[in-house]
């Protein structure tokens, strides 16, 4: 390592002269070279954690340093080579900020990211053309978001957003299914699980309407983490957020992610820790603002709530959820629906709210709600509504 980072400060002229027998004939294609190989070299280094803290401290000073050589980094642009000094960085960092187990452990590694501008230099790798380089760095900066809020306040600082959303609007042009949105849609979401000021950030960088598209439009496990970020969102409780929401379609968005995710497939339990963050994010918002309600129901929101309550696979803690949100939001106020228990006694097992439904066998299959198209991005949603 100690030899490495001496590499790693060299300016051009002295690098070619430790890296080759004859420093006359080095030009800069061995330069290039040679730090490639430097920076596979340190992401071999980085790959299987548990690094005692004088390593990693060095480690993160030869990529801090590697981050400034500009000379390598445009000839990633140039040839866009899997093997780059980019790419290699990134998973270097990628590989660090895995090992992140603990706040003791996270807080120290972000520290010096941050105190060498490593933080800042790595989210400007996101705008490269290269696209090994992305695909690397997403992850690093995906991890680094999972930190504390004091280190997602400092991505923000350095324009990680706008990095991000240049991004997903490029991937997105490309496919509502192209993989890498799981991977921004996942980053965001760390974001939004952060206080009111972070999530108004995420608004005000104009993630809503394509992450509504990605909720309604794509496959269901990369809208998984669209569904995620939103309702991460929603646990705020902050009355703007929840009305610029709503108003620019997550209800809309939820009951067609839903409608994707269980319309025409059974049931399965790997799905409820999925599934319960759904409903969380419905409570916010039934809870918001009583007029939420109707809507909701329009959309067939409802319809699934029974669905659940009708469905032997779903476990006691999902069902009585689904219970809840009825009795609570919805309980009383529709006229002569039979589906809706109208009898609040606990003792009662005889209401269709609160009945397992066997006459049709697995009770796998459902489909609900008015027929909604997908909106475009962007949609028709009222963007007057509240302006971030």
């Amino acid at each position: 390592l100690t030899s490495m980072k001496a590499l790693c400060r060299q300016p051009f002229t002295e690098s070619m002269c430790l890296a080759t027998s004859s420093p006359q004939s080095a030009g800069k294609g061995e330069f290039v070279s040679m730090l490639r190989n430097l920076s596979w070299s340190l992401s071999n280094l980085c790959r299987f954690g548990k690094h005692r803290e004088q390593h990693w401290r060095d480690l993160v000073q030869c990529l801090a340093d590697l981050l400034r050589r500009s000379e390598a980094l445009s000839a990633d642009e140039a040839d866009r080579s899997a093997e780059g000094l980019g790419a290699n960085i990134g998973w270097s960092f990628c590989y660090l900020t895995n090992d992140m187990n603990s706040e003791r452990d996270t807080v120290p590694l972000l520290d010096a990211m941050k105190r060498l501008q490593a933080t800042s230099l790595l989210i400007a790798l996101l705008g490269s053309a290269n696209p090994f380089t992305v695909h690397s760095t997403m992850r690093a900066v995906g991890n680094v978001l999972t930190g504390n809020d004091r280190y997602t306040a400092h991505c923000i600082d350095c324009g990680v957003l706008q990095r991000l959303n240049a991004l997903m609007h490029r991937f997105y042009a490309q496919s509502v299914n192209h993989e890498k949105l799981k991977e921004i849609c996942w980053a965001i979401s760390n974001v939004t699980a952060g206080p009111t000021e972070q999530i108004v950030k995420v608004i005000e960088a104009q993630f809503v309407p394509i992450l509504m598209s990605v909720l309604k439009g794509s496959r269901t496990v990369i809208a998984a983490e669209a569904l995620w970020a939103v309702s991460n969102a929603t646990a705020s409780a902050n009355e703007r957020v929840m009305s610029y929401l709503v108003g620019h379609g997550l209800i809309e968005g939820l009951c067609q992610f839903l409608r994707n995710k269980f319309g025409a497939a059974s049931y399965h339990r790997s799905s409820e820790k999925l599934l319960m963050a759904t409903l969380e994010c419905i409570d916010h918002i039934l809870s918001s603002d009583k007029a939420h309600a109707d809507r909701f129901e329009e959309c067939g929101g409802v319809d699934f709530l029974e669905f659940l309550q009708s469905e032997d696979a779903v476990s006691q803690s999902l069902y009585d959820f689904a219970v809840r949100l009825i009795t609570t939001h919805f309980d009383g106020e529709q006229d002569g629906d039979d589906d809706i228990a109208t009898n609040n006694n606990s003792n009662s097992n005889n209401t269709n709210c609160n009945t397992k439904d066997t006459a049709n066998g697995d009770g796998a299959h459902f489909s609900f709600g008015v027929n909604l198209q997908q909106s475009q991005l962007g949609g028709n949603s009222n963007h007057n509504q509240f302006e971030f």
